[in-house]
C-alpha cells in the first residue's frame, strides 16, 4: 500500500461483497505496531489510510485499462 500511495496512480475499489467503488488514490498510510513478542517483532499491527476519490476520467478505454493494471 505504500508503494502505490507514493505513484499517487488510481485504483478500483471494490468491496469483499464485489460491489465497484469507482477508483481512488491513497494518499497516505500509518501503521502502528503494538503487543510486542519476547523477541520484539509486534504481535499486532494497525493500519489507516487517507483516500481520496479520483474522479470521472475523460479518456476512453485506455484510460479504463491503465486504472486496472
Amino acid at each position: 500500500m505504500r508503494g502505490q500511495a507514493g505513484r499517487g496512480q488510481p485504483m478500483m475499489m471494490v468491496d469483499g461483497m464485489g460491489w465497484v467503488w469507482n477508483r481512488w488514490v491513497i494518499t497516505e498510510v500509518q501503521e502502528t505496531r503494538t503487543l510486542f513478542m519476547a523477541d520484539g517483532a509486534p504481535r499486532q499491527i494497525d493500519f489507516s489510510m487517507k483516500l481520496e476519490s479520483y474522479g470521472p476520467d475523460a479518456g476512453g478505454l485506455s484510460s479504463f485499462v491503465g486504472g486496472v493494471f
